[in-house]
């Protein structure tokens, strides 16, 4: 937050660095692209695009309602009716400039997963 931002950037600087929790809720539609390198080995992109919720504003995005983003890379190994599942991905938030602030929020995540096929 900088003077430009207001003339109460001050209060929104205390209030936006220190630790505060924030609940999204999130619907995204996509798709994967996989490749087989073996039998029980793959690889594969995901990409997907969706509406979200936030249940509280951040100096980089209003609450209410926005887009979630997601492309990742992963690999995955199955062993009969078990997968193990490794994936990057990075995210981007944002609301189209329907409200402001809206530079968004982008992050990057390491998932590791063990899935069980019924």
């Amino acid at each position: 937050m900088k003077p430009t931002d207001g003339d109460d950037y001050l209060e929104k600087q205390a209030l936006y660095t220190q630790k505060r929790t924030i609940k999204e809720y999130g619907l995204n539609l996509g798709f994967i692209a996989r490749y087989h390198i073996f039998k029980t080995f793959s690889g594969y992109a995901i990409g997907s695009i969706g509406p979200m919720i936030s249940n509280k504003s951040t100096e980089r995005l209003a609450k209410g309602y926005a887009f979630s983003d997601i492309f990742g890379l992963g690999l995955s190994y199955n062993m009969g009716k078990v997968q193990f599942d490794f994936r990057y991905s990075v995210r981007h938030t944002s609301n189209l400039q329907f409200k402001k602030p809206n530079n968004g929020h982008n992050t990057t995540n390491i998932e590791f997963l063990v899935l069980y096929k019924l």
